[in-house]
């Protein structure tokens, strides 16, 4: 990853450069991350451990309170996988998922108009 990582990142992003966006110049801005120091090693130990570590207890916590949860999903996420629908669905029934077509793992900014319709719906329903 220190060797090759900020390189094969900056790659993957310029396979995006057609990807609609809110904000502007985010490939820019994401490729030069890659350049800042402590930025892959940070990125390394997110993809090692954040998705890997079980949080099914805080879930059913959340459930068991009746806490309202919104998940959004993105249908073409690479990071997140689809799988964690079906977990979250079995460790929280009532939770309210939105899936945003042909989204990314930057749906939100590629996709705000789809994530704020998604947000004020489930807000109207909550509050």
């Amino acid at each position: 990853m220190r060797v090759f990582g900020g390189a094969a990142l900056r790659r993957e992003l310029a396979l995006q450069i057609d990807a609609s966006t809110i904000v502007p110049d985010l490939l820019d801005r994401q490729a030069a991350e890659t350049r800042i120091r402590g930025y892959l090693p940070a990125l390394l130990s997110s993809r090692r451990h954040a998705l890997k570590e079980d949080i099914s207890e805080d879930h059913e916590t959340l459930h068991a309170l009746g806490t309202p949860v919104l998940a959004i999903w993105g249908t073409d996420d690479p990071v997140i996988p689809q799988s964690s629908l079906a977990r979250l669905t079995e460790l929280n029934p009532d939770t309210h998922h939105v899936e945003v077509k042909w989204g990314g793992h930057a749906f939100p900014q590629t996709h705000p108009g789809d994530v704020a319709k998604a947000l004020e719906t489930f807000l109207r329903k909550t509050v």
